[in-house]
């Protein structure tokens, strides 16, 4: 398998009514704004608690408003998921917004 470099500028996730072109805080679960600028971490933004914070392994390349990884990095959750996979199952529908640039 080819892994692929990306830069990541942010990323949202919902689940309920949620419709493509009216981005809301209802139902936000998830929020990475990768807007840190260095660290090994992205903290959750959304205000749901406990958040879910991301850890990168290998070394990522921070940018003014984004990370770069290398395809030898990857992002995980610091944590389980439980309150997320939660979420998505009572609404049994989910939103992923994703900017993502292949340079």
């Amino acid at each position: 398998m080819r892994c692929l470099g990306v830069t990541i500028f942010a990323i949202f996730v919902a689940c309920g009514n949620v419709h493509a072109g009216n981005r809301s805080a209802e139902g936000l679960q998830v929020l990475y704004s990768f807007s840190a600028g260095s660290g090994s971490m992205v903290k959750d933004q959304s205000g749901k608690q406990p958040g879910l914070d991301l850890e990168f392994t290998g070394r990522p390349n921070w940018q003014e408003s984004s990370v770069e990884l290398d395809g030898k990095s990857y992002l995980r959750s610091r944590s389980k998921a439980s309150r997320l996979i939660s979420a998505v199952r009572k609404a049994n529908e989910i939103s992923v917004e994703a900017w993502v640039e292949n340079p």
